[in-house]
């Protein structure tokens, strides 16, 4: 697709590029070769010589089709990535391309209505402009170490950003920062429920004391009652922002704070143990607090539209 970027006969670009980082390849590679791996064992097991009956049997494919699927998923994904991290982005004073396998879109600054963060680090970009075209990009599958990318994107959508922080104002928003990860506790919760069926009804310790039996399956009950209601609060937590306040919602909780009645404000960033870091902003009042992280959505929107709503000398100095 020839790219519809046009510069006028004295018009000097400057064309940024970036390409993929080789050792996040490898990493998605490794991943989808492990994910892929527990299917193919699974699938295998499952197909082998039938020696499961009744209730084992029914404990045996619990077990092997709730982790095939979990290996299928995070299989797909980790070469879905893998593939994504081949694209080509270029930025120019014009707008933003991408050249990918068989594909390529670019959209002009100019055209661009709308953007969405997600992820850890607000890592993934979602661009739409005003035909409905959508530009995906994960940063974190991109090499810039300069750290160029982002400071480049945010001067380039700062409109976008002040017009997301209106419509907060003037239309409110809600949030569902865990809903997504809440849906993994499912198959979670079926391994484990096939776990305790298949130890309590283990044809080979049929002979084993019922006292026994009867601690396994409290055991196994405990942890699925833990995975369930860790499940319903991430499925359920929701974040509501509006003109004059910020609430939390959940199966077990509420809480509300007006921005009128915000005592403290800080903003900070922490390691995740794992090379990166989590951006992590805290509003708190006189009785409660309520905690954000740039893993939900258009965090950097969101936390600078509070600290504009919220007294200059509640906001704790930062640096992020």
């Amino acid at each position: 697709m020839k790219s519809e970027f046009t510069a006028g006969p004295n018009e000097q670009i400057t064309t940024q590029t970036y390409i993929g980082n080789w050792s996040t390849r490898f990493k998605m590679l490794a991943y989808a070769g492990i994910f892929f791996g527990i299917l193919y064992f699974m699938a295998r097991e499952m197909t082998g010589p039938p020696f499961a009956q009744g209730s084992y049997l029914i404990a045996e494919l619990l077990v092997g089709i709730s982790a095939a699927l979990i290996g299928l998923i995070f299989g797909c994904y980790c070469l879905s990535c893998l593939a994504d991290s081949f694209s080509v982005y270029s930025l120019d004073d014009n707008g933003i391309e991408k050249r990918g396998f068989g594909r390529s879109i670019s959209l002009s600054w100019r055209t661009i209505v709308a953007c969405r963060y997600n992820g850890r680090g607000n890592a993934n970009l979602t661009l739409h402009d005003e035909s409905g075209r959508c530009l995906k990009m994960d940063s974190d599958l991109v090499a810039d170490p300069q750290g160029t990318l982002h400071t480049t994107l945010d001067a380039r959508l700062q409109p976008i950003y002040d017009r997301q922080q209106q419509e907060f104002q003037l239309q409110g928003r809600t949030f569902h920062p865990l809903r997504g990860r809440a849906l993994i506790t499912v198959p979670i919760l079926f391994m484990v429920a096939g776990a305790g069926m298949g130890v309590v009804c283990d044809p080979q310790k049929i002979s084993s004391p019922m006292v026994e039996k009867i601690g396994m399956a409290l055991f196994f009950t405990c942890i699925g009652l833990v995975i369930a209601l860790i499940g319903s609060y991430a499925f359920t937590l929701k974040i509501t922002v509006s003109g004059d306040a910020i609430a939390l919602d959940s199966i077990f909780q509420h809480r509300q704070i007006p921005f009128a009645r915000i005592e403290q404000l800080a903003s900070y960033t922490a390691s995740d143990g794992r090379g990166g870091a989590i951006r992590t902003t805290i509003i708190a009042s006189t009785d409660q607090y309520i905690t954000i992280t740039d893993a939900m959505p258009d965090y950097i929107s969101l936390r600078d539209y509070i600290t504009s709503r919220t007294n200059p000398q509640a906001v704790v100095p930062s640096e992020i």
